[in-house]
């Protein structure tokens, strides 16, 4: 994949609150990806909200629900209190189990906005799947990491700075090719756009 100087893309994988597991995936100018990583004990929104500032970014794919089931907004419409339907089409988490997560990120997005950065949502474990649907699952453990990361290299031509040391900076990864999908008209779009839509 080369450098896209069009629109300025990342993928971010949104951590826990001060835990250090907020990672951002970006390309830079030479074409190659690198990750940059929210210290532990900082707050990853500030983070987060300092760095596409900061680098410019236009467009932000992210691992987080950007919306709330839509029965809440329209009961005469929608009847799921836990899932979107996108949820149910990925067979991901329901956006009020993930609680906090949830709330940051709506917050997040609607700040940026502000700020002219557009936040998206994106499953990066789903758009593995999308990847190698034969895979019997998405094993986290440490020793499949670097195997996955060469076979995803591989069938994208990929150029890494380093290899993601860890599941939030491979999730990052994909939340970018994602974003690179989107860019080119390549992504799968899941779910309602009146409710929230994900993009893999």
């Amino acid at each position: 994949m080369c450098a896209d100087h069009v629109m300025r893309i990342a993928g971010v994988d949104i951590g826990s609150k001060r835990g250090g597991s907020t990672v951002i995936c970006y390309q830079r100018e030479d074409g190659v990806l690198d990750f940059l990583r929210c210290a532990r004990g900082k707050d990853p929104d500030d983070f987060l909200e300092s760095y596409l500032t900061f680098a410019g970014i236009q467009v932000a794919f992210v691992d987080a629900p950007l919306s709330l089931p839509g029965v809440y907004c329209a009961p005469d419409r929608y009847h799921d209190y836990f899932f979107r339907i996108c949820d149910r089409q990925l067979k991901g988490m329901s956006p009020m189990f993930l609680g906090g997560l949830t709330a940051r990120a709506i917050r997040l997005k609607a700040h940026l906005e502000t700020k002219g950065i557009t936040l998206m949502e994106t499953y990066p474990s789903g758009f593995f799947r999308l990847l190698f649907p034969d895979r019997k699952g998405y094993h986290r453990e440490v020793k499949h990491l670097s195997v996955f990361t060469a076979e995803v290299v591989q069938h994208y031509g990929l150029m890494l700075a380093r290899e993601p040391e860890d599941w939030h900076a491979f999730d990052a990864m994909l939340a970018w090719m994602s974003a690179w999908r989107w860019l080119h008209n390549q992504a799968c779009v899941y779910g309602d756009p009146d409710e929230g839509v994900v993009y893999l």
